[in-house]
């Protein structure tokens, strides 16, 4: 059911099937479903459309003050992904979701010195966890040394669950927390949740220009992915909410 809410193209193709077997009984019925469900896709392709969903989940996602960076006692990183056919790198490494927080994680911890852990369980088509690749990066290229790796969350609720478990046994409950701007707030909710303090430290923020031209309201692939991760979100926060919280 979330793939299909959280998938534009999924609607098309459900949506368009039921309309095919609502034609024969009621036509006009059967047209509108179809216009509708492809105008909504559209909207959803258009720059100007998918930048300001993904903008406004960022809105609540600012960077950490100097004063915040100081009573952190430890950086959390998130995983998001593998690539999972990387010859050049002799097989699978971090995704590029993965691999943008990875990168902010070791600035901050360069700029702390406060101790690192990694979260992420692992995937059905990889042979180690996601901490784990995002550990070996995190050492073998930025350089930077990872304390606690956490291998048994299978979404962000479970990484919040789990990674707090690790920390509270070695007296740490404020935490500098990684993860993309779009995905901070639903992040924050479930570290806190488990009774973590976060300091937020958000990556990747999307640009929304306030000048847009005819180019912004062109469908494009990128565009139609951005709403889909806007999308996620909401019914993610949504499906937290209902289930955990």
């Amino acid at each position: 059911m979330k793939y299909l809410v959280t998938e534009p193209l999924a609607w098309i193709f459900f949506i368009c099937l039921i309309a095919s077997l609502l034609h024969r009984f009621w036509p006009k019925v059967s047209i509108l479903l179809t216009s509708g469900i492809i105008a909504l896709v559209l909207i959803l392709s258009m720059p100007v459309t998918s930048s300001r969903l993904l903008r406004a989940l960022e809105l609540s996602a600012t960077s950490p003050s100097k004063n915040e960076k100081m009573r952190a006692q430890a950086i959390v990183i998130l995983s998001s992904g593998l690539n999972v056919n990387a010859p050049e790198y002799g097989g699978t490494t971090v995704g590029s979701f993965s691999l943008a927080r990875i990168r902010y994680g070791a600035y901050l911890q360069r700029k702390s010195n406060l101790p690192i852990l990694v979260s992420g369980g692992r995937w059905a088509a990889s042979k180690q966890s996601l901490a784990t690749y995002l550990s070996l990066a995190l050492q073998d290229e930025f350089k930077v040394p990872v304390r606690w790796l956490e291998h048994n969350s299978k979404n962000t609720f479970e990484n919040a669950r789990e990674s707090a478990r690790i920390l509270r046994s070695d007296g740490i409950d404020t935490i500098y927390l990684v993860t993309h701007a779009f995905h901070m707030r639903r992040a924050r909710e479930a570290f806190e949740f488990h009774g973590l303090k976060v300091v937020p430290a958000p990556t990747s923020f999307t640009y929304v220009d306030n000048t847009p031209n005819i180019v912004h309201f062109l469908p494009s692939s990128f565009a139609l992915t951005q709403s889909r991760y806007a999308i996620g979100e909401l019914v993610g926060r949504l499906w937290y909410h209902i289930h955990y919280y």
